[in-house]
C-alpha cells in the first residue's frame, strides 16, 4: 500500500472516530437533558434599553397567572410552544423564544413591540402604532419616545393591524389612520425629518399641522397625500430659501399646493 493511501485511510479514520464521538456526547446530553428537572427560569428583554414596555417580573406574572409549571418540573414535559403562544398574546410583545438548556434552567427571551407614533384623539384612548403596523394601548408606566398625533383622530375598533383598514378597492379612499401610519414610517426611516418632526396635529378637516426644531413656525401639510414630494419641497425650501431671509421670518409655511410653497410673513 502506498504512501499516499495509507494517508487518506488515516484521515478517513480520523473523521470517523470525531463523527463518532459527537453523536456519543450528543445521545448522552440528550439523555442527561431529558432526566433533568427544571431549576428555574431565566427572563430576558431583549431590547429593554430601547424599550421599557414588558419587564422579567411581568412575563414571570404572565406565567403564573396562566397556570403554567415550570420550576420542579422535568425539562421533557415543558411544553415551550404552549409559553411562546400564550406570552405573544401580550400586547407589547413582538416575538418570544423559549428553550430548556443543559443546565436544567428554561430561557425566555421576549422581544418588544417597537413603536414609531403614538396617537392621542380628543375623545380619549390612547394608543401606539409599531413598525409593522401594529396597534397596541399606551402604558401606564412607561411612555416611548416617538412622534405624537393628536387632533380629529378616533380610536380604531375592532383591528390590530392598519393592514386590516386597507380597501381592497384601489379607487376607495385609504382611511386617515393608515397614511397616519405610513407618514410615520416614512419620517422614521428619514433621519433629517425623524430629527425635526414631533409631534402632529390633526385639524376637523383632516388637515395635518406640525412644528419642527428649527424655527418657529408652522407647517401647514394639508392631507396626507403626496407627503414626500412636500417635504422635499420643505427640504429644499430649507436649504435654499429660510437662510437667506431668517428662520423667524414666517409665521406659517403652507405646502397645500403643488410645485409652491406659500408663506405667511409675522
Amino acid at each position: 500500500m502506498n504512501k499516499l493511501k495509507w494517508k487518506r485511510i488515516k484521515v478517513m479514520s480520523g473523521w470517523i472516530a470525531i463523527i463518532c464521538y459527537l453523536v456519543v456526547a450528543l445521545s448522552f446530553s440528550s439523555t442527561k437533558k431529558d432526566e433533568l428537572n427544571c431549576s428555574g427560569v431565566k427572563i430576558s428583554i431583549r431590547d429593554s434599553v430601547t424599550n421599557r414596555f414588558v419587564s422579567s417580573r411581568e412575563i414571570y406574572a404572565k406565567l403564573v397567572n396562566i397556570g403554567i409549571k415550570i420550576t420542579g418540573e422535568p425539562l421533557w414535559k415543558i411544553n415551550t410552544y404552549e409559553i411562546e403562544q400564550r406570552l405573544s398574546e401580550m400586547k407589547t410583545v413582538s416575538s418570544v423564544d423559549v428553550y430548556g438548556g443543559s443546565d436544567g434552567f428554561v430561557r425566555i427571551m421576549v422581544s418588544q413591540r417597537k413603536p414609531i407614533i403614538r396617537v392621542i384623539p380628543t375623545s380619549g384612548g390612547s394608543f401606539y402604532i409599531d413598525e409593522d403596523g401594529f396597534i397596541f394601548p399606551c402604558s401606564n408606566h412607561y411612555t416611548a419616545h416617538v412622534m405624537i398625533v393628536t387632533g380629529n383622530v378616533k380610536y380604531p375598533t375592532g383591528v390590530m393591524n392598519v393592514s386590516e383598514m386597507i380597501p381592497a378597492d384601489k379607487d376607495q379612499s385609504v382611511p386617515l389612520l393608515v397614511m397616519m401610519y405610513r407618514f410615520a414610517k416614512y419620517v422614521n426611516n428619514n433621519d433629517f425629518w425623524n430629527a425635526q418632526i414631533q409631534q402632529l396635529l390633526v385639524r376637523g378637516n383632516h388637515d395635518i399641522e406640525f412644528y419642527t426644531r428649527v424655527g418657529v413656525h408652522s407647517i401647514q401639510l394639508g392631507g396626507f397625500e403626496h407627503y414626500e414630494k412636500k417635504l422635499d419641497k420643505l427640504y429644499t425650501f430649507y436649504q435654499k430659501g429660510l437662510p437667506a431671509v431668517g428662520w423667524n421670518m414666517y409665521k406659517t409655511i403652507n405646502l397645500k399646493y403643488s410645485n409652491q410653497i406659500v408663506c405667511t410673513k409675522r
